[in-house]
């Protein structure tokens, strides 16, 4: 009787041990697909092996390290192409901080990261000038000739979010301002114009300088070299202006 248990005992224990070497052979295949996934840049597969490893060693540091590595630089990543710098920098970092992980997204995250800061330390554009979109704001005529004594031939509107166009004997034209940036004395706009009224729809980049002369505001189409002068609602109305009651 004690040979059987004996036997029973042995038998098991080779059953283990042999269970358990197969569960080791199929963690290191699974860990190093993982790797070569991290290697072609293929990380919905490395997060995949990752997460098949740890069910084979729920415990294990090393498959925890490499997964939560990979899915902080996938999230970094998505953040740098999303400009949210801030948490594009934050993941990397955590990437970089990650004990027992890889040392191929490190040295990833650190390149990123030196890319992000780079980005963040850039001086903000948007603003860099002693004027303010509020001071491009109104309206200006474009004049035969002499300003404010020949005939007005062409308006432009500049408001908060709207650049409008037009001609005394033309339709006009209103058009989104998607962005607006100010360098020195020159707005520049990305303008957009829906589809509407027989035209397609366009989008485009305007730039215009401003300038005083006499203490009176102009301004000067930068590719054109145009130069339109501020007008008022009653110039507007005198020149024969018609526009649209939403103005």
């Amino acid at each position: 009787m004690k040979h059987n248990y004996l036997f029973v005992s042995l038998f098991l224990l080779f059953f283990l041990i042999g269970c358990s070497n197969k569960n080791e052979e199929a963690y290191n295949s699974l860990i190093q697909k993982g790797l070569d996934a991290l290697i072609t840049e293929e990380y919905e597969k490395a997060e995949a092996y990752f997460e098949f490893s740890l069910e084979e060693k729920p415990n294990d540091k090393k498959a925890k390290a490499l997964l939560s590595q990979t899915k902080n630089f996938v999230h970094s990543l998505k953040s740098f192409n999303d400009k949210d710098y801030k948490i594009a920098l934050e993941q990397a970092n955590s990437v970089i901080n990650t004990a027992n992980g890889s040392t191929a997204l490190i040295t990833k995250s650190e390149a990123l990261s030196t890319d992000i800061k780079k980005i963040m330390d850039e001086p903000d554009t948007k603003q860099d000038s002693d004027y303010s979109f509020d001071d491009f704001k109104g309206t200006y005529g474009l004049y035969e000739s002499t300003p404010y004594e020949s005939t007005l031939e062409y308006l432009i509107i500049i408001t908060d979010s709207h650049f409008i166009e037009g001609g005394a004997n033309a339709g006009i034209s209103k058009s989104n301002i998607l962005d607006k940036r100010i360098k020195d004395n020159i707005l520049t706009i990305d303008w957009f114009t829906p589809e509407g009224g027989g035209y397609f729809s366009s989008s485009g980049i305007l730039s215009l300088k401003m300038e005083t002369e006499n203490n009176q505001k102009k301004i000067i189409f930068t590719e054109s070299g145009s130069t339109m002068y501020f007008v008022t609602e009653e110039q507007i109305s005198e020149a024969g202006f018609i526009l649209p009651p939403d103005l």
